[in-house]
């Protein structure tokens, strides 16, 4: 199953066609002590997947899907919702990109391809 048109973005690098798309995941939590106070914290998260375009502008190959936490922690209050000021951009999608190439994705293989240890100037892997 391919990336489907409606709701994802092309993008173009080196002359190779993709179609990536960007949903929230699960933010990461953590507890950190401040002053004798507990504060929660959360790392937002995005979730990309990328798929190269074949002929007829039909998604083809491996899809290359890749879980983005923000560096930035947030504290939060239990009544309070997140507010992230961190998006992830199409530049960030390209050096996502030429970094998982380089890593051994290969976008005319089957499957699913997860990088490892992606650093990016907002976004890591863990």
């Amino acid at each position: 199953m391919g990336i489907p048109l409606k709701g994802s973005r092309p993008l173009e690098l080196t002359g190779v066609k993709y179609r990536f798309m960007i949903r929230k995941g699960k933010p990461r939590r953590d507890v950190q002590v401040a002053f004798c106070v507990r504060q929660h914290v959360l790392s937002g998260c995005r979730v990309v997947t990328v798929q190269r375009m074949g002929s007829g502008d039909k998604p083809e190959g491996q899809l290359l899907q890749v879980k983005l936490y923000s560096k930035t922690w947030i504290g939060i209050h239990p009544d309070e919702d997140l507010v992230e000021d961190t998006t992830v951009t199409p530049a960030d999608v390209k050096k996502l990109v030429a970094l998982s190439i380089v890593q051994g994705w290969n976008p005319c293989a089957k499957g699913t391809f997860t990088p490892k240890n992606i650093d990016l100037p907002e976004w890591e892997t863990i």
